[in-house]
């Protein structure tokens, strides 16, 4: 779960860098940060596991094919949407409910909001408040993600997990900070 979630974060910087390049030097510092506490993490949670004498289990069954048609056609409606929803927030009560929108949308899927932000970074969005929006969203899916792992894995799961996504949050948040500094 740590692994994927940390895989995000390469992620968000290759659609930003595809979609509008000049974004990526923004996203490097606190996707960097994130992903380097995130692997940490899962270093971490394998010495624990094999010092408890356990593997941990695979979840290839829960991997999808990103290439069926359902799924491409429910990305692009939520991407329309959020795009949508982004703008007219943006354009009418400013940056910060845009801020509000990578909340709500990066609690589903980081993906739309990434490309969204990117595309309106493109243009004329600042820059910074891009790189914002996106870490927003990319924190608000890690912090679904460890609820996800307390309701699905239980107490002891939820929280060892729960500290590790903690951990990768004040990361992308201590540098968004430095970065708006």
């Amino acid at each position: 779960m740590i692994v994927a979630s940390t895989m995000m974060f390469a992620r968000i910087v290759a659609a930003a860098a595809v979609v509008y390049p000049p974004l990526v030097p923004r996203l490097l510092l606190p996707m960097g940060a994130m992903a380097l506490v995130g692997m940490a993490q899962v270093v971490r949670a394998l010495i624990l596991a094999r010092r408890a004498g356990r593997k941990e289990a695979s979840s290839d069954d829960l991997l999808k094919n990103p290439f069926e048609l359902r799924s491409a056609v429910v990305f692009g409606l939520l991407f329309a949407g959020v795009t949508l929803v982004a703008k007219a927030a943006r354009a009418t009560l400013g940056d910060a409910a845009l801020y509000g929108a990578a909340i709500v949308a990066g609690a589903t899927d980081v993906d739309a909001i990434t490309l969204s932000t990117a595309t309106q970074a493109k243009d004329g969005l600042p820059l910074a408040t891009a790189a914002t929006a996106i870490v927003i969203a990319s924190l608000s899916n890690t912090a679904i993600k460890a609820g996800i792992a307390f309701a699905s894995g239980g107490r002891s799961f939820g929280q060892r997990v729960g500290f590790a996504y903690l951990l990768v949050g004040v990361a992308g948040v201590v540098v968004v900070v430095v970065q708006l500094l």
